[in-house]
């Protein structure tokens, strides 16, 4: 029995299938994407201007020494709290960025049952702290 040719649907699919196959799939992503819960708008609104002014130091101290300006009066302890706070969010992104550099990150392309995936390649050196600090000492340099 000869085989039927394929309709025009069908290649269609096979087309898509095809290209689909040959991107690589990243499992974080769509794992974030599956367990994030809808938010109201108002607090999807909240979290976005407070994730700006966190990752805006000088704008987070001017915002707590503002607040230690008012609370001056009523309660000085407090305020001078704040201005330590503010002092530390003006320095956290140096210390942190001096604790773990942004750029080392490797991934790599692997494939389990056919489908390509990104991921974090993983180290075969020791794991104990010394070698650690060994190999961010060599990622400093």
């Amino acid at each position: 029995m000869p085989e039927q040719p394929k309709s025009r649907l069908d290649r269609e699919i096979d087309e898509i299938l095809a290209s689909k196959a040959k991107q690589p799939i990243n499992f974080e992503q769509r794992r974030r994407q599956l367990t994030q819960p809808v938010e109201p708008t108002w607090k999807l609104n909240l979290r976005k201007g407070w994730s700006f002014v966190a990752t805006s130091p000088l704008l987070l101290a001017y915002l707590l020494v503002g607040i230690a300006i008012l609370l001056d009066d009523a309660a000085h302890p407090a305020s001078v709290l704040l201005c330590a706070f503010a002092i530390v969010a003006i320095w956290l992104p140096g210390v942190r960025s001096s604790i773990r550099p942004q750029g080392n990150r490797k991934t790599e392309v692997k494939y389990w049952r056919g489908q390509a995936f990104i991921s974090e390649a993983k180290s075969a050196g020791s794991r104990s702290p010394i070698d650690s600090l060994k190999r961010y000492f060599d990622a400093r340099r």
